[in-house]
């Protein structure tokens, strides 16, 4: 079982060998031993490099954050800008990094153990809690592009893998060291924050019998990482410089803008752990002064020095931006009336989560449904209720198309594979040998209609009935399956599951 998270800083692999004892090492490596089984974690700075020319690029960061504000721009042909303003397939970027982090492991494996048959590796990518159906749907497609085949392929959400990880994982509460979340009582309820370089989530758990973890409620969060300090960090560089010498330096010496990024990451994560100090030293490349007397033509000189929740007494800060002692002070400071923890290893924990999500996935009982769920279909039109803008005739029957037909509501409690979501509908002709359903989404409880500003589509499913003799009597069942991260659309006849294809991605 290998663990994969993608991080807009850094990426991480992790390995669980069930039989072999010796541990393995490999660049940053950290270990984490659970009886008889090895872990092995794999950690690079931000998204490898595509190809020579393009060495200094952005894509990941940028592709994250759209993936998370602009669901409805993600698509397969989706083009993303680096740090030049060249643009490449989205897809590629992360099929590209994803292989990287594939073969470096696989490379890593043979060299340290043996050779093991592909097939036998399962693989679990980690995603934000708050993605779309369309955005797990892309990094799928990503994996399987990196050569991941989609059988071996698991999504798992990083603050529930964080979740598992750390009801193992040993905490200090005030002053006293504690046991994992396993040993919290039967009923006690926690909240998670996944700081991560690019994102934060705000999850929340009930502890249930067995240890298993129950969400109390949809997740939430957005595009506020350890990135969003980053790029007031460089605003105030270009400010400090000026646009133009900036602008110049970032297309001249892409490695120091790097180098200048990667020392104010490590002050990132340092800076507050001591009340005694007031000031931090940083290193300036001799380049960027260079740069701005050539530009400016003088020396250069600056000034400066200018409800359901009510009963969680517990936050978890888990992901690289939780390393940082400031925002831990901070979010103490802000919630002085609960108990602020964080694992030694809360970067890593989402990854080495993954794995544990993969062995065990019934650990998530339930979740909460984030939006509402549905399909368009025609009905017998009602001119006191429709849109007579809706109005169409089929055989000769008025009936109102775009309807909203709900087939799981927002805020729903959804028990992980046990709860199926279905309806039935027909045939709009007796003579349809092909039908195609469009599956919905909306912010709202009850939507009326499949368009307006609170719906979007999620995805059209495409359905092949060729059997036509009982007409419009045909009864299709179209079903919505939530099982283990990700939404399974089929349709069934008489039965039967009716050959059909699911796209979220145009």
């Amino acid at each position: 079982m290998a663990g994969l998270d993608t991080g807009t800083q850094f990426s991480s692999l992790n390995l669980f060998v069930m039989s072999h004892k010796e541990l393995l090492r490999l660049g940053f490596t950290m270990r984490s031993k659970h009886g008889s089984r090895v872990v092995l974690q794999i950690m690079k700075p931000g998204c490898p490099p595509i190809d020579p020319q393009i060495r200094c690029v952005h894509f990941h960061e940028q592709c994250k954050s759209d993936s998370e504000c602009k669901p409805a721009r993600i698509s397969r042909r989706l083009k993303i800008k680096d740090a030049k303003g060249d643009r490449m397939l989205a897809m590629k970027v992360f099929a590209e990094s994803i292989r990287f982090l594939k073969n470096n492991f696989l490379e890593t494996l043979e060299m340290r153990i043996s050779s093991i048959p592909s097939h036998y590796i399962s693989w679990v990518l980690t995603v934000p809690a708050v993605w779309t159906d369309t955005a797990k749907q892309f990094m799928r497609l990503a994996a399987l592009e990196a050569g991941i085949p989609g059988s071996q392929l698991t999504l798992a959400y990083e603050p529930e893998a964080a979740a598992l990880y750390c009801r193992e994982s040993t905490y200090q509460r005030k002053g006293q060291l504690i046991g994992p979340i396993s040993t919290f009582g039967t009923g006690e309820s926690l909240l998670i924050l996944d700081c991560g370089g690019g994102t934060v989530d705000v999850t929340a758990y009930e502890i249930m019998q067995n240890g298993r973890l129950k969400e109390l409620h949809e997740p939430t969060g957005g595009p506020w990482g350890g990135t969003m300090v980053d790029q007031a960090f460089m605003k105030f560089m270009k400010v400090m410089f000026g646009t133009n010498v900036w602008t110049k330096f970032e297309h001249e010496y892409g490695i120091e803008v790097l180098d200048i990024q990667r020392h104010f990451e490590l002050k990132k994560r340092t800076i507050g752990e001591s009340s005694e100090r007031t000031e931090i030293s940083f290193m300036i490349p001799r380049s960027l002064f260079d740069t701005y007397e050539e530009v400016q033509s003088k020396t250069f000189k600056t000034d400066i020095g200018k409800p359901s929740l009510v009963d969680i007494k517990t936050i978890l800060l888990i992901g690289g931006y939780s390393d940082s002692a400031l925002l831990r002070s901070k979010v103490k400071e802000e919630f002085p009336e609960m108990t602020v923890m964080c694992p030694d290893d809360a970067v890593l924990s989402v990854v080495k989560g993954a794995v544990i999500f993969g062995n065990t996935p019934e650990l998530i009982h339930q979740r909460v449904s984030p939006l509402t769920y549905g399909i368009a279909c025609n009905v017998p039109f009602d001119a006191d209720e429709h849109n007579k803008a809706l109005l169409v005739y089929s055989d000769n029957q008025a009936m109102c198309s775009c309807v909203f037909q709900v087939l799981v509501r927002k805020g729903d409690t959804v028990i992980i594979g046990k709860h199926d979501f279905e309806t039935i509908f027909h045939p709009t002709r007796a003579f349809d040998r092909e039908a195609t359903v469009g599956i919905y989404t909306s912010t709202e409880h009850d939507p009326m209609y499949s368009f307006g500003p609170y719906v979007q589509e999620l995805g059209v499913l495409k359905l092949y009935i060729p059997d036509a003799r009982l007409g419009k009597l045909r009864e299709i069942r179209v079903c919505l399956i939530f099982k283990s991260t990700e939404l399974t659309v089929i349709a069934k006849e008489g039965g039967n599951l009716v050959s059909g294809t699911f796209n979220c991605l145009g």
